[in-house]
């Protein structure tokens, strides 16, 4: 019975090692994202480039939120949220509310992937139909 509890105790042990560093593992990649950003978003339709209208973007993370602005109206629709980062995944809650008259697949919202690299950040995603949406963004020193 005795040796039955250390084994629990052991894997309990492991249990919460494995959350904080996995918590941790997220927080130093959300400091790394911490910054505010500026660059540009664009909506390609399938595989053509023509008919692309390009928003200049900024977007501020900081630990754990986010908040942006676009230079036209709900494309993108930005506003602010909270975020998060797995892996090559950014997990985007935006909390604003937007009016119905526009396409709300414009919000940023959702599951996106993502490359840091040095002071650029790329954020996109994909749809079934090969649109896709891209933001190209720098770091603002």
């Amino acid at each position: 019975m005795g040796q039955m509890k250390n084994m629990r105790l052991v894997t309990l042990f492991f249990a919460l090692l494995l959350v904080v560093l996995t918590g941790c593992d997220k927080l130093e990649k959300n400091k790394e994202f911490a910054a505010t950003y500026k660059g540009t978003f664009v909506r390609t339709e399938g595989t053509t480039l023509s008919n692309e209208i390009v928003a200049n973007v900024t977007l501020n993370f900081t630990k754990n939120t986010f908040s942006g602005l676009s230079d036209r109206r709900n494309y993108p629709a930005i506003c602010s949220g909270k975020f998060s980062i797995s892996q090559s995944k950014l997990m985007v809650t935006n909390s604003c509310y937007f009016t119905a008259d526009f396409d709300w697949a414009l919000v940023f919202n959702g599951e996106y992937n993502y490359e840091l690299k040095g002071n650029h950040l790329k954020i996109w995603r994909s749809y079934g139909n090969g649109s896709k949406d891209v933001y190209e963004l720098t770091k603002v020193e």
